[in-house]
């Protein structure tokens, strides 16, 4: 009957590496996973808490989240959200999934629209949906509105990127559909998750 002993088993759950496709990470297996600094994006340095993770060479994943408020104040100028964007290789595909916390008054609304490599599409859906209907199929690189009451209000978006010959980032765009001198937020834990598909 062949058995184990106890202590070599434990040293070889602490010492044996995982390397991952991509070769860039070694992870010790049976301990938490470390970002190191090459997967550390937007500035964040080796032990901070970043805005955005990548982890392609594990899951083709990327979260990316807002660490605070950003503002708009009487503009109906679309500007690009300082945090929420992501970068995409040519000819690659990705399903997206984004919450949006978002304050703004019933006279200002929010207006939005996602800018994207020339050559790719974006596609998908905002808000709920009746589970007896199908959801129509919303072309997202365009200006869109929301109505908004001046509370707290969540905006769902899911969506698939196909993209062209062109790399480049997929960001999102913000403003205030009725210029007014009041505070239009998106705020803070707002975020992206996203996966390569292809």
């Amino acid at each position: 009957m062949r058995t184990t002993n106890p202590a070599k088993a434990k040293s070889m759950e602490v010492t044996e590496k995982v390397i991952f496709p991509d070769a860039t990470e070694q992870i010790t297996k049976g301990h938490p996973m470390r970002w190191i600094a090459n997967k550390l994006l937007k500035g964040a340095g080796a032990g901070a808490d970043p805005t955005e993770i990548e982890a392609s060479g594990v899951l083709g994943i990327k979260v990316i989240r807002k660490t605070s408020g950003e503002i708009v104040n009487n503009s109906t100028a679309l500007q690009d959200d300082d945090e929420l964007f992501f970068a995409v290789g040519a000819l690659e595909r990705w399903a997206v999934d984004v919450l949006l916390r978002v304050t703004s008054s019933a006279v200002a609304d929010f207006k939005y629209q996602w800018v994207i490599p020339a050559g790719g599409d974006l596609l998908g859906f905002v808000g709920g949906f009746d589970p007896n209907t199908a959801v129509g199929e919303l072309g997202m690189a365009v200006e869109k509105t929301i109505l908004t009451d001046g509370n707290p209000q969540i905006i769902v978006m899911r969506m698939i990127y196909r993209g062209g010959v062109n790399a480049g980032n997929i960001q999102l765009q913000w403003a205030q559909n009725t210029a007014e001198v009041s505070d239009t937020i998106v705020q803070l834990s707002s975020y992206i998750i996203t996966h390569k598909i292809g």
